[in-house]
């Protein structure tokens, strides 16, 4: 029963009925709960594949040594999707059987709700700055292009003779790869150039900067 996942996963019903002595649900619970087992949902673990772990190995290895004091220099950041109202995640609640429709067991379901995207950032002695996106206007959205297609019409020319002195005979072609800026937005406009405007340079860079003169040798 407990050497694989599917045996784990079996209910109390076909245990009972495997054991070379078939036995009910209830003795099966019983006995289970003698032995400090428990019917519990299963933990969800991300899955990485064979790079991802091998990164993640190193870097466990390369800071295994580090002390709190180490780790109070360093300051972390990541985003989140956030739902007004809704607790991500299945729950279970108890109650009785004549309880199904009683306030204090259900929640209500709306048809329409509130999401937006969430960026925050701390550290061990403070708690940095936070963003919550919202959805790009069309003037924003035009600002932006105006933006980008001015930066590539004055860096074309400079990358492009940098360029063809590393590759000699080559055609040259004005794309991603050789270094033309291009928007891919995501939902709400959130892609590169929102995030080094109003992330980098309107929030988080001033505030590691402060930290740093505070606490020389921050990592971000």
């Amino acid at each position: 029963m407990i050497k694989d996942r599917n045996g784990r996963e079996k209910s109390a019903e076909v245990i009972g009925l495997e054991i070379v002595f078939a036995i009910s649900r209830q003795s099966l619970c019983r006995l289970m709960y003698r032995l400090n087992f428990k019917k519990v949902k299963k933990s969800t673990k991300t899955g990485f594949n064979d790079v991802q772990k091998e990164r993640r190995l190193k870097f466990c290895r390369k800071y295994r040594d580090w002390t709190l004091e180490d780790w109070k220099k360093v300051i972390f950041s990541d985003e989140t999707s956030v739902v007004v109202g809704l607790r991500r995640g299945s729950y279970k609640v108890w109650r009785k059987p004549d309880e199904a429709q009683i306030e204090v067991v259900t929640r209500m379901r709306w048809k329409g709700f509130m999401e937006f995207m969430f960026w925050g950032c701390f550290s061990w002695y403070r708690k940095g700055p936070f963003h919550i996106w919202k959805s790009e206007t069309e003037a924003e959205k035009k600002e932006v292009a105006e933006a980008i297609d001015t930066w590539n019409r004055e860096a074309e020319p400079v990358l492009k003779v940098i360029w063809e002195e590393e590759n000699f005979g080559e055609i040259w072609k004005w794309d991603a790869l050789t270094g033309k800026r291009e928007r891919r937005a995501k939902r709400r406009g959130i892609d590169w150039y929102r995030y080094g405007k109003l992330i980098l340079e309107g929030k988080f860079l001033s505030f590691v900067f402060r930290y740093n003169l505070a606490y020389p040798g921050t990592i971000v």
